[in-house]
């Protein structure tokens, strides 16, 4: 869409359920959404998505790829700790080598995309200079919150899941809790402990 210069938001689908919901609207239909995002959009706000620029668009590639690789050695690390044949074993390992290649192959280039882009290059130098924040890290921060630099403090908390959100009514309080994509809180939290535990910048 940003390719022809149409604007694009981002808007969670529970949220607009729970909205319809709120106006004892249960129907729904192409025509019946159509309105009923615009009025969510009205009301509450949705999150605008910045238009981004093909090395931006290549690293978010690049990054769900090494995802996608580091979940499944993940998976078959956890078959071998559980496997007894011999045979099955050395073909565990066989394919947990192939994917580590992959994965420092596409950390290279996602590195060679970031050192292209003097924007890009400038924000995951200073990344890294926070303790316990290495390359990897910066890059998935920076393909995950492309909004920094942009938004306010606030704002970039809530988005990133480390401000909790109040929840009381008169006297009685609950206990406030975290709302965040998953990845973007998964790699946030997982610094300070690699940092803690290893000293080790990842």
């Amino acid at each position: 869409m940003h390719k022809f210069n149409v604007p694009v938001a981002y808007v969670d689908a529970l949220r607009v359920r729970q909205f319809a919901r709120a106006e004892g609207n249960l129907s729904k239909n192409d025509r019946i959404d159509a309105a009923l995002i615009s009025r969510f959009a009205a009301k509450i706000g949705v999150r605008v998505l910045d238009r981004q620029d093909a090395a931006a668009v290549e690293l978010k590639r690049k990054t769900k790829f090494r995802q996608t690789m580091t979940d499944l050695r993940t998976t078959l690390t956890n078959r071998l700790e559980t496997e007894f044949d011999k045979e099955m074993r050395g073909l565990l390992k066989e394919q947990i080598r192939h994917i580590d290649k992959m994965i420092r192959k596409i950390e290279k280039s996602s590195m060679e995309t970031v050192g292209n882009n003097p924007s890009m290059r400038n924000k995951v130098e200073r990344f890294t200079k926070v303790g316990g924040v290495g390359e990897v890290t910066a890059i998935s921060i920076l393909t995950g919150l492309p909004e920094i630099g942009r938004l306010s403090d606030s704002k970039l908390n809530r988005l990133a899941g480390i401000a909790p959100e109040e929840k009381s009514s008169g006297t009685k309080e609950w206990q406030r809790r975290i709302w965040a994509e998953e990845r973007m809180f998964a790699t946030l939290y997982i610094w300070p402990l690699q940092r803690d535990f290893s000293g080790t910048a990842y």
